[in-house]
């Protein structure tokens, strides 16, 4: 579950200190952990420990250089992630509840391997569902994400806003990660990001860049180190100051013997040197869970005590308490304390927040699950605790996020109610199938299109078949082999990069033994 321990070191610090210095009340204290808590975690979540934010075109986009790297760094793969079992669960429709007047709903469509291949936002108005936005994914055969394309409903038309393109290494990692904008009918690059791994494929370097005056400039740079067990040792963040990479942050992490985290020192670049900000220990009790936690600030060249969690668990090993104090005074003040209670099959009924006012707990919060008898997620209820009830938070944008993963797709929502709505799919011989084979050779058309330079192309194949797709030109020639190759039966997709040719209608044919489909696509530059 998130916690404090998942803060940046630096925030934590900002919205903390002010609570030392000002000794406020304890209502202040709790409002103050609980702002700390809310501002980086992105809320919370009872079902996945990921967080997402909204990118520009009002779409959910996770972490700062997309879902693939943030998979890579949890040790997650975008690929479909199934269990031997008969019959698998995906999302269909996900209906949320804003408030009375803001209902939205979520519709998804699949690839054959389960894989999210589209996501379209409708608002309900007038007694009917308008579109808002479109989201379009396509991956590799491997199962990686590849490019990721958001439009805009308007004026009765899809608009395109925002579009994402990954790149990997051989190994599979995420090696590029370009974000564009679609501008003047073409797509202009905005952001990229570029990451290196060392042998043993731990992350290195993560460079972000903008595209300024004509050219990638380098932003921020954040660099990595490792011990002989591959632990993160230390994780030094810079930023462009006068033309050049110069140092910000550096956070230097120790572990106890058995290879728990320790410590966690996090410190800022000031005068040419290396000043103490914020430091973070941790306590484990046999079994390896985190029972404890302390976070303290620099403050005159000392430190000096801020917030200290304490964790209990049940017999399952399943958290059942975080309890938050901050340092007042000089002493301990109770602030927040979170409460879990788990269904039969280890989902989390019901989450409850209380804040600890005049010298006792009082109700603040409470998020309500109800799941069907396979385990799946039916109904999330936020409330609120007003006047001596449980009331649903109704408006003021001050809902939980809802975290889940479903099939190996990951999904969010904010709301004070969110309906889940699942389509069943056969699983064939107990194995890691989603759908049945293409029944038949097909060649779907180009997406985007028109584009600029990318496009993905997908086809699909009913039984193993020698494979070539090429790209002719209006005169019949033949100006890119993309596939030429025996392939395995199943759905497949390729990119395609035509930033060398020139603008115009070029021409794309699939044959696979007696099959044979082309179709038109248009590139503008």
């Amino acid at each position: 579950m998130p916690n404090l321990r998942s803060l940046s070191p630096l925030t934590l610090g900002v919205l903390l200190v002010p609570a030392l210095m000002l000794g406020g009340s304890r209502d202040f204290a709790a409002n103050r952990v609980q702002s700390a808590r809310e501002s980086i975690s992105g809320r919370r979540s009872l079902h996945a420990p990921f967080i997402a934010k909204k990118n520009t075109s009002g779409l959910v986009r996770f972490h700062d250089a997309s879902i693939a790297h943030l998979l890579h760094k949890s040790g997650r793969t975008s690929t479909s992630q199934l269990v031997a079992r008969n019959q698998v669960f995906l999302l269909d429709t996900v209906i949320v509840y804003e408030s009375t007047a803001d209902t939205e709903r979520y519709v998804y469509t699949y690839t054959p391997n389960g894989l999210i291949e589209t996501m379209l936002d409708q608002v309900l108005q007038n007694g009917g569902w308008a579109n808002l936005y479109r989201d379009s994914l396509a991956y590799a055969d491997a199962g990686k994400l590849i490019m990721d394309v958001y439009q805009e409903w308007q004026t009765s038309v899809w608009v395109y806003t925002t579009r994402y393109t990954e790149t990997y290494t051989s190994s599979g990692q995420l090696a590029t990660e370009l974000e564009e904008v679609w501008q003047s009918s073409q797509w202009i690059g905005n952001v990229r990001w570029t990451f290196s791994y060392d042998l043993a494929g731990h992350e290195l370097t993560n460079l972000t860049e903008y595209w300024e005056g004509g050219g990638w400039v380098g932003v921020t740079r954040t660099t990595y180190a490792y011990n002989s067990s591959g632990q993160e040792l230390t994780e030094l963040d810079e930023e462009v100051q006068n033309g050049q990479m110069s140092n910000y942050t550096l956070t230097t992490l120790t572990y106890a013997s058995d290879g728990s985290s320790s410590t966690k020192l996090y410190q800022r670049w000031q005068n040419s040197a290396w000043t103490n900000f914020t430091l973070s220990s941790y306590n484990y009790d046999s079994a390896g869970n985190e029972t404890g936690s302390l976070y303290q600030v620099w403050q005159d060249s000392t430190w000096t005590n801020s917030v200290r969690v304490a964790y209990t668990y049940d017999d399952g090993g399943r958290e059942s308490t975080e309890a938050d104090e901050v340092w007042l005074n000089g002493q301990w003040t109770s602030t927040v304390r979170y409460t879990f209670t788990y269904g039969s099959g280890g989902n989390v009924l019901v989450w409850l927040v209380e804040y600890y006012q005049s010298n006792q707990w009082t109700n603040a919060e409470r998020d309500t699950s109800t799941y069907d008898s396979n385990g799946n997620l039916l109904l999330y209820l936020h409330q609120l605790w007003q006047n001596g009830s449980w009331v649903v938070a109704d408006g003021g944008g001050t809902y939980d996020y809802v975290l889940l993963t479903v099939n190996g797709n990951f999904f969010e929502f904010q709301g004070c109610r969110v309906r889940f709505i699942y389509e069943m799919t056969n699983v064939i011989n107990g194995v890691s199938i989603v759908h049945a084979l293409p029944s038949e050779f097909s060649l779907s058309q180009n997406y985007p299109n028109p584009f600029n330079p990318s496009t993905v192309i997908q086809y699909g194949l009913p039984l193993e078949s020698r494979v070539t797709l090429n790209v002719y030109d209006l005169l019949g020639r033949v100006v890119e082999t993309l596939v030429d190759e025996q392939e395995n039966a199943g759905s497949h997709s390729v990119s395609f990069n035509a930033g060398r040719l020139s603008s115009g209608v070029y021409f794309y044919r699939l044959t696979a033994g007696d099959y044979s489909s082309t179709r038109k696509l248009l590139f503008t530059k």
